[in-house]
């Protein structure tokens, strides 16, 4: 049987030439139609046509001149078996991935695309000294590395708070700002309740006791933050073209100093940070304070924690984290933050993740040695020249040499063994003291007018204040 279509039959085809002219007809007067009745907008058409006719091909160029920047940014990635992949592009250097246990040139680009961290080499404080990345005359400083290897450098945090538990990196820290600062030529005073801890800061930072002043007792505190004020307010009345010595003052331990102390000390502590904050840091004044707890009760208010231009947050409780960084998703971090690690947010309220150089032991007797060539210290030759002038033209009486031999070597128990005066200056110089204690001048009186400004002089010659106020005290109670 044949099984030909049913369309090919003649009178078949006939009919469907007929129907698809008379489509066609009908089609042809739709379109005419709509012609007549847009007649008027055929001009625009028109324009629209030949704009599209310069926007197509200038898109077309654009869409070829972003594929050719990715196409020649593009990085390759090339493995080289047990050593890793080397990743190469053409404006960098290449550089190399370390091998994984399935490293391939797919894996490496997924990896880098992912932003999975891989762990970089961040130079340690005697890579950086070697370097030559921390000299002695800096005017910025480190502040740390992000967790790809770049350097976060810049100027210092003016007002700022090291937050942290115990063995999570905020002392090294300190130690490493410390370092830094000196090498800035600053004047630094650090406040530290705890300065007995074999582990705490005024251990590892005293073999640069000479350049330092540090303030242990409840006492030595509240005098140290009391001459801290009176130089700040000293420059802010004179009327100075020179960039002053940048002056940092360090107070360790601040919840215990906000808890323990007397409510008037406490205010006097507090004035020096809001101060410093409001109005120092355009004379030089910098202000750092240390701790765990930064509730309001022990932490010294709100004030305290708006008065911080910068924070450092190592790892500690998220209740006490939320006091000093925003938002959520950052202060929530950091009960899980590696010893070194911590998240930092400026004055500006820009945050970072940070990782600090790794401090190491006895780099403080390292930088000692440095700073011995490059910067001396000054103090102890200043105390003995202004002895030297003062005794000149005065006989000493032997009863008062020996009255004095006795006083040094009392004051002197207190005294590093290494200090640099010896007993036959330190006499001289005790007796200037007395005297101007007899006459009625202030502990700062005298500092100031020693030349004291900091450093092992200002120990030594604080010990010799604390003997001799109360041997004074004692004769006049005798009398």
């Amino acid at each position: 049987m044949d099984e030909r279509k049913a369309t090919d039959h003649p009178a078949v085809r006939g009919s469907l030439l007929w129907l698809g002219s008379i489509a066609t007809l009908i089609i042809v007067g739709v379109i005419g139609y709509a012609v007549y009745l847009v007649r008027q907008y055929i001009p625009i058409v028109g324009y629209i046509w030949l704009a599209s006719l310069a926007i197509i091909p200038t898109l077309g160029v654009i869409f070829l001149v972003i594929f050719l920047i990715k196409y020649t940014l593009k990085e390759e990635y090339y493995d080289i078996a047990m050593y890793g992949t080397r990743v190469k592009a053409i404006f960098s250097n290449p550089s190399l991935l370390p091998p994984m246990g399935t490293t391939t040139a797919t894996n490496a680009a997924r990896i880098a695309k992912s932003k999975t961290n891989i762990q970089t080499a961040i130079p340690t404080l005697a890579d950086l000294l070697a370097l030559g990345e921390i000299y002695y005359g800096m005017t910025d400083m480190i502040l740390g590395y992000l967790e790809a290897g770049q350097v976060n450098r810049g100027p210092w945090p003016r007002t700022f708070a090291v937050a942290g538990k115990g063995r999570s990196g905020k002392t090294r820290r300190v130690v490493f700002m410390v370092i830094q600062a000196l090498m800035g030529g600053a004047h630094i005073t650090i406040c530290d309740p705890h300065h007995t801890k074999h582990d705490s800061l005024t251990k590892e930072l005293d073999p640069l006791a000479l350049w330092i002043h540090f303030a242990g007792s409840d006492k030595e505190i509240i005098s140290a933050s009391e001459e801290f004020l009176d130089e700040m307010e000293s420059r802010v009345r004179t009327n100075s073209e020179e960039m002053p010595q940048p002056r940092l003052i360090i107070y360790d331990e601040w919840s215990r100093l906000m808890t323990r102390i007397e409510q008037e000390d406490t205010e006097k502590l507090i004035e020096v940070v809001t101060a410093t904050s409001q109005e120092y840091a355009g004379y030089g004044g910098y202000a750092c304070v240390i701790g765990q707890s930064w509730i309001a009760e022990e932490c010294g208010g709100t004030k305290i924690r708006r008065a911080l231009h910068a924070v450092f947050v190592h790892r500690i409780d998220v209740d006490y984290a939320k006091f000093l960084i925003k938002p959520a998703k950052w202060y929530k971090q950091t009960e899980q933050l590696e010893t070194g690690h911590c998240l930092y947010q400026d004055l500006d309220g820009k945050r970072q993740k940070l990782i600090m150089p790794y401090v190491e032991d006895g780099a403080a007797v390292k930088v000692a040695e440095l700073l011995r060539q490059v910067a001396p210290p000054a103090e102890t030759e200043r105390i003995a020249e202004h002895a030297s002038a003062s005794t000149s033209n005065q006989p000493v009486e032997r009863e008062n040499v020996i009255y004095l031999t006795e006083v040094a070597r009392e004051a002197r128990r207190e005294v590093d063994s290494e200090a640099r005066v010896t007993d036959e200056t330190f006499v001289s110089v005790l007796r200037e003291i007395g005297k101007k204690l007899r006459a009625g001048e202030t502990p700062n009186d005298i500092r100031k007018s020693l030349g004291i400004t900091g450093g092992r002089a200002m120990q030594e010659v604080n010990s010799a204040l604390d003997f001799l106020q109360e041997h004074t005290e004692m004769e006049g109670t005798n009398d």
